[in-house]
């Protein structure tokens, strides 16, 4: 079979003379090119290759490539019977896509890594190289031109968008302004905004170094997922059905402070009826005194309750201002450190920590089992529980 690629004869033109002869058996006698960045093509050429991809055929396996002496599971894209070259590309699959790990490891810091090329049977393992033949090639793990930057340039913007917006605007609050207050920064919406952009940034990243479109692991939608819900129910769960809940209850206890009071009022009343009935008729009035006294006693302890009501009732408002965006995440809307929401931010920085490492050094979004997302279920579950209004 004959490369349809005019890239392939350009190579064999500009190839250089073999170095050493070949022997009796199928060798690998040299590799081209020596700088390679993953996606690239690579050409390595064989000793008796005609004999060795008979022999392959005959025992119904593939010639594969093989990077480090371990298989990588991908076949020639092109062969040149003539020359004894084949072509593959370096492609990063899910079948390799750990042997590429190692080999991409910490892009950022070791830009480069030097890696042995060969071929081999599927499965088996390498063919030996002739003598004096160099098969290492170095591997530049980033890829670097204009549309790199673009793209860098694009996150960098984006990420200071929300930044800035977060801080000058209302995007990450529970609501506007009110009389002329911001109000406080939303748990949930700040960490949706959170794994936002670091799952973007991370995709984009991902994207440009190893040219991989489907790195966004399912347990990253369940996490998504999580915090989407969580910011829902926190806005149905508004801290205004709180306040509104709350003021209702008042407005009952000072109603019914108001009917025990009229009570009194017409026992006070018939008290004093019977005690003038009782002195005009020469009947002693101490006891008749005694109940007029205890009844007084109530009503006082009645009004000074109602007072406490009214009050305390006064001083219920529909939000807290915010106090800076930590005491907001962590404070409840009493202003009392919350353990709920301590909770959330804790894990949620320290997944984020895990997340941006593995992205960094092992160039994948790292996979959360359902342990981990159990328990960042159950953190949301707990922090809108105690969202829910109730009777105080």
């Amino acid at each position: 079979m004959k490369f349809a690629a005019l890239a392939l004869g350009a190579f064999l033109v500009a190839a250089p003379a073999f170095a050493s002869p070949c022997g009796s058996e199928p060798a690998v006698i040299s590799v081209q090119p020596r700088l390679v960045h993953l996606g690239d093509y690579v050409y390595v050429s064989v000793c008796h290759l005609q004999g060795f991809l008979a022999d392959a055929e005959t025992h119904q396996q593939k010639v594969t490539l093989y990077i480090n002496g371990i298989d990588a599971q991908v076949t020639a894209t092109g062969i040149d019977d003539d020359s004894g070259t084949l072509q593959f590309v370096l492609d990063r699959t899910d079948k390799n896509k750990e042997l590429w790990r190692l080999q991409l490891y910490n892009p950022l810091f070791v830009p480069t890594e030097p890696i042995s090329i060969g071929v081999g049977k599927g499965g088996d393992r390498p063919l030996p190289r002739v003598k004096g033949a160099n098969v290492q090639v170095t591997l530049d793990k980033l890829y670097i031109d204009w549309s790199t930057w673009l793209w860098l340039a694009l996150l960098l913007a984006l990420v200071v968008a929300v930044i800035l917006y977060a801080r000058n605007s209302d995007l990450l609050r529970d609501g506007p302004k009110l009389g002329g207050r911001r109000q406080p920064f939303s748990l949930a919406r700040t960490q949706m905004a959170w794994w936002f952009v670091l799952i973007v940034t991370a995709y984009v990243y991902l994207w440009l170094v190893t040219g991989d479109r489907d790195s966004i692991a399912p347990s990253l939608l369940a996490l998504l997922g999580i915090s989407a819900a969580t910011a829902l129910a926190a806005v149905a769960i508004s801290t205004g059905d709180r306040a509104g809940a709350f003021r209702k209850t008042i407005d009952e206890e000072i109603v019914a402070t108001d009917q025990s009071i009229v009570r009194i009022d017409a026992e006070l009343q018939a008290g004093a009826q019977r005690i003038a009935e009782a002195k005009a008729a020469g009947r002693p009035t101490a006891s008749l005194e005694a109940l007029q006294a205890s009844l007084q006693q109530k009503r006082m302890a009645l009004e000074e309750f109602r007072m406490k009501l009214v009050e305390q009732m006064s001083g219920i408002t529909t939000f807290v201002p915010s106090e800076g965006i930590w005491n907001d995440l962590v404070t409840d809307d009493k202003g009392a450190i919350a353990l709920d929401r301590l909770q959330i931010v804790v894990w949620t920085i320290v997944l984020g920590g895990v997340f941006i490492a593995t992205v960094v050094w092992d160039l994948t979004m790292p996979e959360f089992n359902a342990t981990l997302l159990a328990l960042m279920g159950i953190s949301s579950g707990t922090y809108l529980g105690f969202k829910l209004p109730g009777r105080t």
